[in-house]
């Protein structure tokens, strides 16, 4: 890439997607309620590391980029960034101390991952498709910023 390093795209796809994960959050949740505060760190970090990691892995594979199939790993990652978002929500909360808001109770981190695929299909069936749409718009942006960043500047005769 001419324009954009494989960094640069790598930091601009996490803040892409933790910013879109914190949308999505709000969005859901409304307002600023307790939990909506206590919540925003651990969706920022699920959705950015689960964007930055799936990108960086393709960058390094010198995956062809371009909007359609950017679309289409944004889908990818909006869906895996909901079981991520559950291992660091427990993390987070038995960091802090406080119960969790599902539960009202803590959670422990072995039984966490024993509910990881019942919560999981959960949160595809509430928050798939939202979740989807948001990793698919950021990470459109984000395959046409790539695309624009390729392109030969045309030949003047």
């Amino acid at each position: 890439m001419k324009n954009i390093t494989h960094r640069n795209l790598i930091i601009l796809a996490a803040i892409g997607f933790g910013l879109g994960g914190e949308a999505l959050l709000w969005l859901f949740i409304g307002g600023a309620p307790f939990q909506g505060l206590l919540m925003s760190l651990p969706v920022v970090i699920a959705y950015a590391t689960t964007g930055a990691l799936i990108w960086s892995y393709l960058i390094r594979r010198d995956f062809k980029f371009s909007v359609w199939r950017g679309i289409t790993i944004g889908l990818i990652v909006g869906l895996l960034a909901l079981p991520v978002f559950w291992m660091f929500v427990t993390l987070f909360y038995n960091l802090v101390g406080e119960d969790l808001p599902v539960f009202d109770r803590q959670v422990n981190l072995l039984e966490s991952l024993q509910l990881l695929p019942k919560v999981t299909l959960v949160a595809w069936e509430i928050l798939g498709v939202a979740s989807a749409a948001i990793g698919a718009f950021v990470s459109g942006i984000l395959g046409f910023i790539v695309a624009r960043s390729l392109r030969e500047p045309p030949v003047k005769s």
